[in-house]
Formats: structure tokens, sequence, C-alpha cells
């Protein structure tokens, strides 16, 4: 390990000793800012997550590689966790390019235990070393699972509330936005011309992100799949503009609904393969589902109609054949609408929205027996996510 000692110098930075020492540095060169961060750099030493016997290496801030194992630089994951934040339990969390597993349980240390945490590597020697120092950590949560994230399904993939990506996405890889979560945060490095661009994306709404732009980087390129299928026609120019500051306002990508977005298509000539988090529903899960959904099972399973001689589903039908069938952003209110302050309306709102699902199931189930189609209020169309429409009321 000399050698990398005498690339630190040459680079112009210091070794630290421990990883108190690097979190120190860190914390001095303003790279490290906010209390929670810092203290989660303090728990994960990121020694244990590199090969053994390399000594004060493993804190030198800058990257380090060994084979397929690699680290960033502790200044860059420290720039990328401050970004994420606002980072709270109950969040989810995808770490594309997840390497070694040690950003992902930085990330841990905020989001808790009871936080979906995924990891995404095409190295399974990488995937194995991840699941192994995690485990010795004690950081059961943390999946990580082997794949290429250009062959990830997104429509029909779950959304996450945090992403960062490890490593340089293409130009064309903006489909990834995605896979944000409403309100949800990605930072991650793009290629831009002839330069890369740390950004940090949130998407606004179902159509619209914000970009901006933190700073330049120099990353390893992800891993593009060779084509397999032929390219489709190139897509209609959408008018992104970017202002002198490095903030991008991506504006709406049609001039329809949110009912009308196209499914993503993902890179030219390379086919999706394979979905996360494509498990159905089950009661022991709901806490891994957004606030709305969590308030109908709530509604279907604990709550009574006004009129007592109405007739009502049993919750056992409910549980066993009607909620597993329900995507998770089913329930969430529309665009504008502010959702209902007091227990009792978020009550009534969701027998309302319950109601609706039980005819979308019942449509989804006729069409797959080949019944007819259902009245127009009951929309099963999809809304290019891997989901139903919002049927209108």
């Amino acid at each position: 390990m000399a050698h990398l000692t005498l690339r630190t110098l040459l680079a112009g930075g210091e070794e630290a000793a421990s990883n108190a020492g690097m979190v120190e540095d860190l914390r001095r060169s303003g790279a490290l800012r906010s209390p929670e961060c810092v203290a989660a750099f303090r728990a994960i030493d990121r020694g244990r997550f590199w090969v053994e016997g390399s000594g004060a290496t493993a804190y030198a801030d800058m990257p380090l590689r060994h084979g397929r194992l690699h680290q960033s630089a502790p200044h860059i994951y420290a720039r990328a966790l401050e970004a994420l934040l606002p980072l709270k339990p109950g969040m989810s969390f995808l770490n594309i390019g997840s390497g070694t597993g040690y950003f992902s349980s930085l990330v841990a240390e905020l989001l808790g235990e009871g936080s979906i945490n995924d990891g995404i590597d095409i190295w399974p020697e990488t995937v194995a070393h991840a699941k192994d120092r995690c485990q010795r950590l004690g950081k059961h949560s943390i999946e990580f699972n082997l794949g290429n994230i250009y062959q990830l399904d997104i429509n029909v993939c779950m959304r996450y509330d945090r992403i960062y990506i490890g490593a340089c996405a293409s130009q064309r890889a903006k489909y990834l936005y995605d896979l944000l979560e409403i309100g949800g945060i990605l930072v991650a490095p793009f290629q831009a011309g002839h330069t890369q661009q740390l950004r940090r994306v949130v998407r606004q709404s179902e159509m619209k992100f914000k970009e901006e732009v933190l700073n330049s980087v120099h990353f390893a390129a992800l891993v593009e799949p060779a084509p397999t299928v032929a390219e489709p026609p190139p897509p209609t120019p959408t008018g992104d503009e970017e202002d002198e500051e490095g903030e991008a306002d991506v504006g709406d990508r049609s001039a329809g609904a949110a009912s009308m977005k196209p499914p993503s298509l993902g890179l030219p000539g390379v086919p999706f393969t394979f979905a996360l988090r494509q498990r159905p529903w089950t009661l022991e899960r709901t806490w891994a589902y957004p606030f709305a959904f969590r308030c109908v099972v709530a509604a279907v399973a604990h709550g009574r109609t006004q009129d007592p001689f109405a007739l009502c589903l049993p919750p056992e039908v409910w549980v066993a054949h009607i909620l597993p069938w329900c995507p998770r952003w089913w329930f969430e209110p529309p665009t504008g609408k502010p959702p209902p302050s007091a227990p009792a309306a978020r009550a009534l709102s969701a027998f309302a929205l319950a109601s609706q699902t039980v005819r979308r199931v019942l449509h989804l189930s006729a069409a797959a027996a080949g019944g007819r189609s259902s009245p127009k209020a009951v929309d099963g169309g999809s809304n290019g996510n891997g989901g139903a429409s919002h049927a209108e009321p």
C-alpha cells in the first residue's frame, strides 16, 4: 500500500491515522457540516469496509481500488450524504453501484433498521463483500442485489425517497429520475459533454424535476450493457434549459396530464430484465409503504361506514385479495391538492379511495379473464409507471 500513500501525498492530501482523524479532517474542511452526518461517519468505520491490513490508507482522503472493490474518497461520500438530507427513519434508499457497502451503511445510520435500504452492483464478488461487511456490523436491513441498473425495469420497480449513484451515468440515463418518489432526492454524477457533473435532483411532481449542479467530478462510468434489440426512434426534444448557476428546471415532459406520460424505455437497444421490490403487499410489510397507503389499510381494517346496514367487505378479503394488487403509489393525493389535516377526514378519504380500489381490482381481474371493459369512471389505464391512473371522482 506504499504506492497509495505516495499518491495521497502527491495529490496534496493527508493520510488520517484513524476513522476519528478522518472525520475531524472532513469536518475542518467543510465537507461534513451537519451533526447527524458527522455522527454517522463516526459510527461507521471506513476501514472495516476495506481490505484487511490496509492500515491508515483506508482513511486517506482519496479513492481506493483493489480488484473489483472500489471506494470513493471520503470527502465525496461526505458531500453526497449532506446533499441527501434530510434523511429520516422510514425513508427508502437505493445505492446504485453500492460497492463495498460503506455508503449504504452511512445512510442506514440515519434511516434506522426499519427502513428500506437497497444496493445494486454488477460484480458478484463486490455484492458478497458488501453483504459480509454489513452483516459483521449488524446492518441486517440492507439488501444488496446483483444486476445492471440499465436493465432495471423502472416502470414496475418501487420508487425511492433517496438515491445515490456511485459511478457516472450516461447523458441518456436521465430516465433514472423516474425511480424517485415525489419529493425524493437523487445525488449522482452525470456525463455532460466532455465533463462530469455531480447533480442533486429533486422530484417536484410526477412530471417535473429540479436539477442543481453541485460541482464537477471525475468518476468511473456505469457499465452499459451491449444493445441486443433494435433501437427505437429518437425521442422528441423536451426543451430542457440550464441557467448560468448550474441549476436546471426540467419542465413537463408532455403537454398532457400525468396519465398520458409514456413508459420509460431506458437506453437504446437495452431491454429491461428485472425489477426490485416486486413483492406484493402484506400486512407485515405495511410499514414499507407510503403514509397514504397505510391510511387506507387502517381504514379498511378498523374503520366502519356511517350506515350500519351498508354492505362492507370483510377485512380478510382486503388483506388477502385486494391490497396485494395495489401499487404503492395508488393512494397518493393528486398533485396540487393538500392532504386532509384531520384524522377523520383522512379516514373518509381512505374509504373513498378504497371503493375505487375495489372497482379497479375487479376491472383488472375481468381484463385478465377476457371480460368486458369497465365503465369509464373506473380508469384502469397505465400512468406510465407500472400502476393504474388515478380515477377521477
